[in-house]
Formats: structure tokens, C-alpha cells, sequence
């Protein structure tokens, strides 16, 4: 009996040692998808902050130039720049982008906006440059900036404190500034390869008021 049941007791071991095998390939396979998962997750969060700090640093560079934020007669006409060829950015909006990359008159309602000028950078900004050209620009990054209603607004609107005669007003201004990385280029203007992916997609609003010296005759109601 005993002669017998060896082989039985053998032919068991190698399957339990099989399925122990089995069992641990499964949780090696499961733990490289979760590394990976989290390796990508944790990508996508790292592209995440860096688009929104290039986004972030375009609009407070676009805002310390007085001259994208230049007060103008009227109101509802705007500066813009996007990116050049080849680091154009993915998928600016439209309006105010034309598919051409570059600025286009729009409307909205009942509302028209005239482009007036490109916004003006810095030859050689702190944030992903351009190599290889004369004039190095933000890559794949666009920004607009926006004159809003109405023509002026009182300093009492916006300091409600000032007990002034009202010497100054403000004038209303929309800064849009993202960057957009969704359809990674190489240096030739193609779609890069897989192996390099997308960095990013992040947009900042924000609104300012200019003072300027209360122009003379005006009134308010």
C-alpha cells in the first residue's frame, strides 16, 4: 500500500507546486501593472503642475510688460501670441486663434473683438524657450489679453475705501495665458513618436485693473 500511494503523493506535490507557481506569476504580472499604472499616473500629475507653472509664468510675463496691457480708446480689442512653428501649441481656442496660429477678429453675440497687435515677450523668456532661432519664444504656450466693459470703472469700484475726488479710474483687462502640449511635435513640425508623450494641457484666467489719470470731462451718472 505504501509502494502505491508514492507516486499519488508526488503527482500532488507537483501540482500544488504548480499552482503556487501559477498564483505567483499572476501577483508578479499584477504588481508590474500597478507600478506601471502608478508610474503613468504619476507622469500625468507631474505634466499636469509643470503645464500649469508654464501657463502660470507666460501670464506673468504677458502682465509685467506695460505694453500688452496698453489702455486704448474703446473697449472689446485685444493682444494676442501663440507659439510659432515648430512647438505650436495643440489645440488653441478659437476664437481667438485661427487655424493659421495666428489672431483673428471674432464675434460674440451681438459683440465684436478686434485683434490690435501680437503681445510682446522678452527675446529670451524664463520658461521653455525656443532653441536654434534668433529670438527664442515660449513653446506651445498662446496668450491673450482682453480690454473689457465698461470703458472705465470708478476707483470707488475697486477701492471701496478711497475717499478721493476720484482723481484716477481703472481700466478692466482679461489675461488668458495656457499651454498646450496634447499632440507633442518634433523639431521639424511632425507628430513626434510614441515615445515621446504628451507634457500637458493647462490654462490660467485672470482678470486686472490698470489705473490710469481720470481722463478730463468725464462723468458718471
Amino acid at each position: 500500500m505504501h509502494a502505491l500511494s508514492r507516486p499519488r503523493e508526488a503527482g500532488i506535490a507537483l501540482v500544488m507546486a504548480m499552482i503556487v507557481l501559477i498564483i505567483l506569476t499572476l501577483l508578479g504580472i499584477a504588481a508590474i501593472r500597478a507600478s506601471r499604472l502608478e508610474l503613468r499616473m504619476s507622469n500625468n500629475s507631474q505634466s499636469r503642475l509643470s503645464a500649469l507653472e508654464q501657463a502660470q509664468s507666460l501670464a506673468d510675463t504677458v502682465v509685467s510688460n506695460p505694453a500688452n496691457i496698453a489702455i486704448q480708446p474703446g473697449t472689446h480689442y485685444f493682444f494676442c501670441f501663440s507659439s510659432p512653428a515648430p512647438y505650436a501649441p495643440s489645440n488653441p481656442p478659437s476664437p481667438p486663434f485661427s487655424s493659421s496660429g495666428g489672431c483673428a477678429n471674432y464675434t460674440v453675440g451681438s459683440n465684436s473683438y478686434s485683434a490690435l497687435g501680437t503681445i510682446s515677450l522678452p527675446s529670451a523668456a524664463g520658461f521653455g524657450t525656443m532653441s536654434g532661432v534668433v529670438n527664442p519664444l515660449p513653446r506651445n504656450t498662446y496668450a491673450q489679453v482682453l480690454r473689457n466693459d465698461p470703458e472705465f470703472v470708478p476707483s470707488t469700484a475697486v477701492r471701496p475705501e478711497e475717499t478721493s475726488g476720484r482723481s484716477y479710474d481703472f481700466a478692466s483687462f482679461s489675461v488668458m495665458a495656457g499651454y498646450d502640449n496634447s499632440i507633442p511635435q518634433d523639431g521639424s513640425g511632425n507628430v513626434a513618436s510614441a515615445s515621446q508623450p504628451a507634457a500637458g494641457v493647462s490654462e490660467v484666467d485672470e482678470g486686472l485693473y490698470v489705473r490710469q489719470s481720470k481722463p478730463t470731462g468725464v462723468t458718471y451718472q
